[in-house]
């Protein structure tokens, strides 16, 4: 990570500990799960032996809770990161709150996907805020078959546009895949909106018909199947998903938001990167193989 000057908010004593074939780096009260995967960049450096483990650092865009004069900060390429259980984060009562819009979880390889546990119908809605390098991608959907019971977005390899599915209705926005650049969508039941990074809006109308799609919605890709990640839909791997939320009509049900390795959220430590829902305080992990790599825009 290159020359590190390091700057502690007050005097902290800080150590390494062994357990359960984990390191985990003690400051004061804190307690920060290591890694011998490097999750986020850059990210702490400590040496164990001839081991290398990591510890996540994150920028502290957000108001913090009250116990952040007791955190590890470190200072490197002129930007204040904190390697802690928070950062980008609001906690509060336990339970975490909201989240920097700027985080993201990057798709590394094909089999990594995250099942939402939420069976989609005729009166889901869904705004993603998103990001891909290349077209032929699938953000979030689940069907039955082509042209049956589906709900999903993607961007086509073939048509290289946009495409919403509902129903039995494949509806194209007629845009070009908007591609190296962020950009939301709204899918509000079978009405969708795709906005740029202008703020410009492009939309399909489809038809409102009842259904229900046998799978839970995945993020990443499509569930096609009860057998694990079918990644027909989505080969794309350099994806990025900032947040997902989730209405079952006006009812919000999931509110999507990745986390690192090792934040602390209550009681909980998270175990690997992944999704956390604000609305269950649960956490969601990749259902496939691989690790997501964690980051944050500037």
């Amino acid at each position: 990570m290159g020359r590190l000057v390091r700057k502690f908010a007050c005097v902290l004593f800080v150590c390494i500990a062994f357990c359960a074939h984990a390191r985990v780096l003690h400051v004061d009260d804190n307690v920060i799960k290591l890694s011998q995967t490097k999750t986020t960049d850059p990210a702490l450096h400590v040496r164990v032996g001839d081991e290398l483990w990591y510890g996540n650092m994150v920028r502290c865009k957000l108001p913090m809770n009250e116990h952040t004069d007791k955190e590890l900060k470190v200072r490197y390429n002129d930007t204040d990161y904190w390697v802690s259980d928070v950062g980008d984060y609001v906690i509060i009562d336990g339970k975490l709150i909201a989240a920097n819009c700027g985080i993201y979880l990057l798709k590394s390889h094909n089999a990594m996907i995250i099942d939402t546990n939420w069976v989609a119908n005729q009166d889901t809605s869904v705004f993603i805020r998103a990001y891909s390098e290349d077209k032929d991608v699938g953000y979030f959907g689940a069907r039955e078959a082509q042209h049956k019971k589906s709900y999903g977005f993607m961007c086509t390899a073939g048509s290289g546009t946009h495409r919403s599915d509902y129903a039995q209705y494949e509806y194209n926005l007629g845009k070009g895949c908007i591609i190296g650049e962020i950009f939301s969508v709204y899918k509000n039941k079978n009405i969708t909106t795709v906005i740029d990074k202008n703020d410009k809006k492009h939309i399909a109308i489809g038809t409102y018909t009842e259904f229900q799609t046998p799978y839970t919605l995945y993020l990443f890709g499509y569930h096609l199947s009860d057998a694990p990640f079918t990644a027909t839909v989505n080969r794309q791997i350099h994806q990025k998903i900032y947040f997902v939320k989730i209405w079952d009509n006006d009812t919000l049900v999931r509110y999507f938001v990745p986390v690192p390795c090792g934040l602390r959220i209550g009681d909980f430590v998270v175990p690997s990167n992944g999704m956390w829902d604000i609305v269950e305080q649960k956490f969601y992990a990749n259902m496939g193989t691989g690790d997501f790599i964690y980051g944050v825009d500037e």
